[in-house]
């Protein structure tokens, strides 16, 4: 098949899934997200559903210019045709500014693929740390995702916390479905301002993901231990009409450790577990989250039931700090919503010479407990 109608087919493909997500609610079920992946499946011949490359080009300004080597107009133009609305403006776009500073830090292609192994990030080529998952991990993770979506109930809607309303829930199950079924890559080019004549970077091969796996498999399985046991408590609060929740480790709450450390002239967070948090984790029955930081990852498990992982290894936790200090120059003031970015860019390269396992064990009555 002509790379071009490749590309095309790549595209109808997308545009179908898409097209799942934007579906009402009334048939909304795994069995019918299942059999929309299985009619693209279909209509590209194959079971195993690798979709070829989708390279997007952006332009000077921001906007797509091109996809799949065609014309976005003409990509829109065909697109409204036959769904009834443009796939570009289901595009994320850039502005001006953004497409800048991403040529200033010399980032001049951004590759997301979803792959058996996990979803893939790449920058210029190289791979940084990888959203991973086995076994039951996408599974426990949909479980979990079903636990957080707005209750039916309006009184219970307004005491307990939700992350995902109704319509958030179906476009996640469509999501979930995708990334357990299709081979995805999109390849977003941005534009060398500079040096618009400099040689446009090659496109990665699949040694590119390999290399991202790690540097060797790790035998043991993670959050088999615990090093340290967190234990959320109430604690009577002077002017407080009822008790906080806050965390306690070795019998010392933060309430403890602020009235030993104010005199000192420091101040330790109170950690507070947010109320409406609390009863949602309640009601669901989720009594304690682990979560352990090794040489290969960080592994997190809720109830005892491991969700998907970032994985790593010494080369994608190098790449990572490298473009953090790229996008992100010291010396540059860059607001208080990205003050974890010094901490990460200095501190990625180390994440993976320690190995540290942390039990948050939360205050859910009549809840059976399986700590690892």
């Amino acid at each position: 098949m002509p790379l071009e109608r490749r590309w095309l087919m790549a595209l109808v493909a997308v545009a179908l899934l898409l097209g799942v997500a934007s579906c009402g609610v009334e048939e909304d079920s795994a069995a019918r997200v299942r059999g929309s992946v299985r009619r693209v499946q279909s209509m590209l011949g194959r079971s195993d559903f690798a979709l070829p490359s989708i390279v997007v080009e952006v332009g000077a300004t921001g906007e797509v210019e091109r996809v799949g080597g065609f014309d976005a107009q003409f990509v829109d133009d065909v697109f409204e045709s036959w769904f009834g609305w443009p796939l570009i403006g289901r595009l994320v776009k850039l502005d001006r500014k953004q497409v800048e500073r991403l040529d200033g830090a010399d980032i001049h292609l951004i590759t997301v693929a979803t792959r058996p192994e996990g979803l893939f990030v790449l920058i210029n080529g190289q791979p940084l740390p990888y959203l991973a998952w086995e076994g039951e991990a996408l599974e426990n993770m949909e479980a979990l995702a079903a636990m957080l979506v707005e209750p039916d109930d309006p009184a219970l809607r307004d005491e307990m916390f939700s992350l995902l309303d109704s319509d958030s829930h179906r476009d996640a199950k469509v999501l979930f479905e995708i990334l357990r079924t299709v081979n995805l890559r999109v390849d977003v080019r941005i534009p060398n301002l500079h040096d618009p004549d400099a040689q446009e970077i090659p496109l990665p091969d699949d040694e590119a993901f390999t290399s991202a796996l790690g540097d060797g498999e790790i035998e043991a399985e993670p959050l088999q231990t615990v090093d340290l046991a967190v234990d959320y408590v109430p604690v009577i609060v002077p002017g407080e009409d009822k008790p906080v929740w806050v965390p306690s480790l070795f019998g010392m709450t933060t309430i403890d450790l602020q009235a030993i450390a104010e005199p000192m002239g420091h101040e330790v967070p109170e950690l507070r577990l947010p109320d409406d948090i609390r009863r949602r984790m309640e009601y669901e029955g989720i009594v304690e989250i682990a979560a352990e930081a090794r040489e290969d990852g960080l592994f997190m498990a809720v109830n005892g039931h491991r969700l998907p992982h970032v994985a790593w290894s010494e080369t994608t936790l190098a790449n990572l700090s490298d473009v953090l200090a790229r996008l992100f120059p010291e010396g540059v003031e860059e607001g208080d919503d990205v003050d974890w970015v010094d901490v990460v860019r200095s501190s990625a390269p180390m994440y993976n010479d320690y190995s540290i396992a942390v039990l948050l064990r939360f205050p859910v009555e009549e809840a059976p407990s399986s700590s690892p």
